[in-house]
């Protein structure tokens, strides 16, 4: 026997290669000058070690990190995801996953920190940031779409957990606070007088409410909020409990039994901030008025310009007396950018850490396109805000295409709910309307964008959605057809049915759709391009204003849509909306350049003015208001109530004083009995450019409520906890099973757990965090907790936690004819979830779960940007070098196996096993010793 067999023979013995183990990552023998001998642990994991070096990228021979030469051809690419000149093919998914990412990241790197230099201009830099947020954009797509055996990389930080948005999920009674008013409970509220009179009405679903009126009269002259609650209460405690022979029913001490739970409390919210809250009893509704209050006019607005960039602004006038002067801000509401909100964020925390702790940090909220198209009211006078939002609003994810959203509001401005329609595709017109039952119905305009999913073929089509007055959708659908079809307008009619306003490839079209969202009908208004606007009368028939060849003209209709009477208001009027009022008379809004026929009220200005046209209920006669500056006004809205048209519309001139910004807002009240003006408001900002404005009334909220933080209606008005009319999902088809989700329609995710089968979950119509809780638990089993997290009051999240040494991969849902992507819809984000292994055994395997630790903040639009850009994208680059590395046997992870997990130490194996390693050992060191033949015949 030679050296060379006896070397092959001990290396038999330890399971070890005679020369060493190949070792990437640099880990030696400890020193030792003797080649690692492996125990029968390193030898069971070392048999999972299958791959066979190649060269990476960056052991290519002339390979230098963020080449700067090559910033040329970098910042002109179409794809940087794809391989470099060199590069070979590579068959085996882990090592081309890397090698892939790795080229992209460092492609980046060149961009970041070419973008970091003082010299470059910013045309140049913003050239650069724009091929380095596609690069990113490509990046992420590869990651979180690429298939691989061993290793899992994600784009961010490795995490264990995955979190949706915060999501309504109501539970047990209701508690809620309104808005500060004082700062004690004993400060008297100012605006109050003290003989106010309030009616509260309590009961059960379905049944008959008590009520009760709290005469303020019959407390102190000037009530404090404390005076207030108390009278409050003690008119709820004084309606007795019954049996059921009516008699009443008694405690211990012979007093009644009071009936109700629901009880009002003054609040501390803060240092001198004190409000009035209530908690409904379990299972009771309540209502508040007050006795003899008025209405309330609710003003909807977009803002754009320099004070608040597309902002949704609220503003509340008391609609009776003799002004429109006495007006309050009810509140505002945004869509938000949430990348450039992420960005401003990650900015204004490294201008804190420069700055030290004084440092007040500002508001990193950046606003998104929002715009206003429509309002309307209910009976309970809460008011219903419909328009288009470019980013997330409320609980919809904004995907870069607008979403048609319909905002619920109180009679005091506040929030109710939030639903969208269209959020996955690109949305374009909108309109509202309450039919008698309550429900809300909205009309859009869907196009036929790539991330829609649609049938090819469709360009546009009408989107049509109806929701309960809790926020429960009743109905999503579209209307299909070939050719563009709009949808401008919407109203219901008496037997429940949809009536839609828009055009057509052959042009004006009226549709009418049932309660199931099946066509009726669909009637062509001959001459008309387009029908602008709907109103239902009190006999059923349907009133339309459509446009046709530079004319506005209201047509009449019964209610099976037979052509009845007209009227035309002349060329050059571009006319807005159309109302009905109580005795049947029409009231028409808009702008005209031209006098309109009938009887006129006032005289035009020379440019396009502001108008309201009366007409009789047979459409035979006409007189016009105009609502005129010395600049171009126009109309966009009215409502009429109590004997008067509330007009809402912009100016550039100077209606009611001086004009505040580029261009604003209006509200007039014109008299229906004889045309004349009656008020006029005006509103604006320096610098703003008003949008559209939308007016409506709220019954019942011009009273003193709004002074004690409260609203007039439903108390305690809860969001539904459904998920698809929170977010604009698409709910999947009732009867559609699992197992045949191939066939159906809907957004839908996907999930893997481990290396298993990746399974699909739709959303059902009536899914809530709970269901879809339920539908992950049975998938992912013992690999993960699926639970909902409490997010403060009525908010929740769903969390999926994953259990050590487990893998989850949520994977983006695939785009079918109807729907998309419910992943993103709900706040997660795509990639792999994973929880560091406990056990040596998983601990050994080779791969794992690798994070780049880059996320959407990243951007190279400043110096300072595009270095930390460059810094995190290095810290990517090794995290790919160890995830190459980490498929590959080395001793240190020998020695870990042999010692248990240690790092160090010789313990691991039974003390026979050691001291046959031990002898090993000695035999292998003195054949190293020496080649002399005398060690040979020793050994031998």
């Amino acid at each position: 026997m030679n050296l060379s067999s006896s070397m092959i023979a001990l290396s038999i013995l330890s399971g070890g290669a005679a020369g060493g183990a190949s070792d990437p990552s640099g880990a030696g023998n400890g020193g030792s000058d003797a080649p690692l001998i492996e125990g029968p642990k390193a030898r069971k994991a070392h048999k999972q070690y299958t791959a066979l070096k190649v060269p990476a990228p960056w052991e290519q021979k002339g390979f230098t990190p963020a080449d700067a030469s090559a910033l040329a051809a970098v910042r002109v690419l179409s794809s940087f995801t794809q391989p470099a000149p060199g590069d070979r093919t590579q068959t085996d998914s882990d090592f081309a996953a890397v090698f892939t990412a790795f080229r992209a990241v460092d492609r980046l790197q060149v961009l970041a920190q070419a973008a970091a230099k003082t010299d470059i201009s910013a045309a140049d830099r913003a050239q650069l940031e724009r091929a380095f947020q596609r690069g990113m954009t490509q990046l992420r797509q590869y990651i979180g779409s690429t298939a691989t055996d061993k290793l899992s990389l994600t784009f961010g930080a490795n995490s264990s957990r995955a979190e949706s948005s915060v999501l309504s999920m109501p539970r047990g009674s209701a508690t809620f606070t309104g808005n500060v008013v004082v700062a004690s409970p004993d400060t008297v509220v100012e605006g109050l007088t003290g003989t106010e009179k309030f009616e509260v009405a309590i009961g059960i679903p379905g049944g008959t409410r008590d009520k009760v009126t709290v005469d303020l009269s019959t407390g102190p002259s000037h009530p404090t909020l404390k005076n207030v609650v108390d009278a409050i209460n003690a008119a709820i405690a004084s309606i007795p409990d019954r049996d059921a022979s009516g008699d009443i029913i008694t405690d211990e001490s012979g007093a009644p039994r009071p009936r109700w739970e629901t009880r009002f409390a003054v609040r501390e919210l803060g240092e001198h901030k004190y409000a009035i809250g209530y908690d409904l009893g379990y299972g009771e509704l309540a209502s508040i008025k007050e006795v003899g209050a008025g209405d309330a006019l609710m003003v909807a607005e977009a803002r754009h310009g320099k004070s608040e960039a597309d902002a949704l602004e609220l503003r509340r006038y008391t609609a009776s007396g003799s002004d429109l002067t006495a007006v309050a801000d009810a509140g505002k509401d945004v869509s938000i950018d949430r990348v450039a909100t992420a960005r401003a964020a990650a900015k204004i925390d490294a201008e804190a850490e420069k700055k030290g702790k004084d440092y007040v940090k500002p508001d990193p909220t950046v606003n998104a396109g929002l715009h206003v198209n429509a309002s309307t009211s209910d009976a309970d006078g809460n008011s219903y805000v419909v328009g288009t939002a470019s980013g997330d609003y409320g609980a919809v994810r904004g995907n870069g295409t607008k979403s048609l959203f319909l905002t619920k509001l109180d009679s005091g401005g506040r929030i109710l709910w939030r639903r969208a329609i269209g959020a996955a595709s690109d949305v374009e017109g909108a309109a509202v309307a309450v039919d008698a039952n309550g429900n809300v119905s909205v009309a859009g305009s869907v196009a036929a964008t790539s991330s829609a999913g649609l049938v090819s073929g469709h360009d546009a089509d009408m989107v049509v959605a109806r929701f309960s007055s809790s926020g429960d959708q009743l109905l999503n659908t579209k209307v299909d057809n070939w050719g563009n079809d709009a949808a401008k307008a919407i109203t219901a009619d008496s037997a429940g049915n949809i009536i839609i306003g828009g055009s057509g490839s052959e042009g004006g079209l009226l549709v009418k759709l049932d309660a199931s969202g099946d066509v009726l009908q669909r009637v062509k208004v001959d001459a008309a391009t387009e029908v602008h606007s709907l109103a239902t009368d009190r006999n059923g028939d349907i009133v339309a204003l459509t446009r046709e060849d530079g004319h506005s003209v209201v047509r009449r209709y019964s209610a099976a849509l037979d052509a009845g009477a007209h009227f035309d208001l002349g060329a050059d009027v571009l006319a807005n909306a159309v109302a009905v009022a109580s005795d049947g008379r029409l009231a028409v809004v808009g702008g005209a350049d031209a006098q309109i026929p009938g009887d006129q009220v006032n005289t035009r200005a020379e440019n396009r003015d502001a108008f309201v046209t009366i007409l009789s209920t047979d459409l035979s006669s006409a007189r016009t208001t105009y609502i005129a500056s010395a600049d171009d006004d126009t109309a966009d809205s009215l409502t009429i109530a109590d004997g008067s048209i509330y007009v809402g519309g912009r100016t550039y001139g100077a209606l009611d004083g001086a004009r505040r910004g580029r261009r604003d807002g209006f509200v007039a009240r014109v008299a229906l009995s004889d045309g004349q003006i009656g008020a006029i408001s005006q509103f604006g900002r320096e610098d703003d450019d008003v949008g559209s404005v939308q007016v409506d009334l709220a019954r019942g909220g011009g009273g003193h409520l709004s002074v004690l933080g409260l609203a007039a209606g439903e108390l305690g008005q809860r969001e539904s906890a459904k998920i698809v009319g929170q977010t604009g999902i698409v709910a999947r088809p009732s009867g559609d099973i699992v197992s045949a989700l191939r066939n159906s329609v809907g957004d839908t995710f996907r999930i893997q757990v481990g290396k298993g089968k990746i399974e699909t979950v739709p959303i059902d119509a009536n899914d809530t965090l709970a269901t879809l809780r339920d539908k992950l638990k049975k998938i992912v089993g013992k690999s993960a907790i699926v639970s909902v997290s409490s997010a403060g009051g009525d908010a929740a999240t769903l969390r999926i936690s994953v259990m050590a040494g487990e893998k989850i991969t949520l994977i983006e849902g695939k785009k079918n004819r109807d729907g998309g992507d419910a992943l993103a819809k709900l706040g997660f984000t795509a990639g792999v979830y994973a929880s560091p292994a406990n056990s040596v055994e998983q601990r050994l395997k080779p791969g794992g779960t690798f994070g780049l630790k880059l996320d959407d903040t990243l951007s190279i639009d400043t110096k300072d940007s595009a270095t930390r850009a460059a810094e995190q994208l290095a810290s990517a680059s090794s995290a790919l070098k160890n995830a190459y590395a980490s498929l590959f046997w080395t001793e240190a992870k020998a020695k870990m196996a042999d010692n248990d997990g240690k790092r160090t130490g010789t313990g691991g194996s039974s003390a026979y096993d050691l001291a046959k390693l031990a002898s090993y050992k000695s035999a292998l060191a003195r054949l190293t010793a020496g080649s002399g033949t005398s060690s040979m015949a020793s050994l031998l």
